[in-house]
């Protein structure tokens, strides 16, 4: 799996070690959203996959996409609760790009009453080979053309406590656009949200002394030398690189650095 790959399984479980307290009914709500779900992947020709984050499973619906990449017909339910079946098919630059905007969309979601969470999807386009992609770039095999996917999550089921408990993601073959989509929405208003909106979730992220810190790790100073220039801790410096990791949702520095580049965060 490649490094972008891991940053969005870190993601994932991190939804899985929310506090769930489930309702009653909880059986009842799973088989209704994995019925809407394979209702997509059979009418869609897509591929479905809804997660449940408190059991870590996610429940896959393959239609002829699904099909052509190879993923099996009759694997309904996996054991992790993201599709990372679907990674090895996907542009490592597709996949940043969807890191970034999801680490957005769960900054937005965040500031949102439970109930509408619901109303809003992220939308992104992604480019899928045939055969799996390695970590070089190029498919084990003699590339074949990408297939260009459009790619749109939801937060179906959020809990009072806040808790995201389950979502779906859905993939559909689309069509090549000169700019690709890049988008969250709001379903119940039609209105896009605003690249303004997005600055301002993305400086929410991290703290001003993070932002400095990670400044400082990009320049490529160590935690002594970070210390000494803002006068703190070896021991804080090493408490705020942990806290970047986990924010960003990311297992080193160097894609910490990489994601606030592309966020526009670290500091001149």
């Amino acid at each position: 799996m490649s490094e972008t790959a891991k940053s969005l399984s870190t993601l994932q479980q991190r939804m899985c070690r929310q506090n769930f307290v489930l309702p009653t009914n909880k059986d009842e709500v799973i088989a209704r959203h994995k019925a809407r779900a394979l209702l997509f992947a059979q009418t869609e020709q897509g591929v479905a996959v809804m997660s449940d984050f408190q059991a870590n499973r996610s429940y896959i619906f393959v239609g002829a996409l699904g099909k052509s990449l190879g993923l099996p017909v009759d694997s309904e339910l996996s054991d992790a609760a993201f599709e990372t079946s679907l990674f090895q098919h996907v542009r490592d630059t597709d996949l940043l790009s969807r890191h970034i905007l999801e680490l957005r969309f769960s900054e937005l979601l965040k500031g949102l009453p439970v109930a509408e969470r619901s109303h809003y999807v992220m939308l992104n386009t992604l480019h899928f080979a045939a055969a799996p992609i390695t970590s070089e770039g190029a498919t084990k095999a003699t590339e074949p053309p990408l297939i260009p996917v459009l790619h749109r999550a939801y937060y179906l089921e959020s809990l009072e406590s806040g808790a995201v408990w389950l979502s779906l993601c859905l993939y559909t073959p689309f069509v090549e656009l000169p700019v690709p989509i890049n988008s969250i929405v709001n379903n119940e208003t039609g209105q896009e949200v605003s690249a303004a909106s997005f600055q301002q979730l993305d400086q929410r992220m991290l703290s001003r002394r993070e932002r400095e810190v990670l400044t400082l790790i990009g320049q490529g100073q160590s935690s002594r030398q970070i210390a000494e220039q803002l006068h703190i801790a070896v021991n804080t410096v090493s408490r705020h690189r942990q806290n970047i990791l986990q924010t960003l949702q990311v297992q080193n520095t160097a894609a910490a650095v990489e994601i606030a580049t592309r966020l526009h965060l670290l500091l001149t």
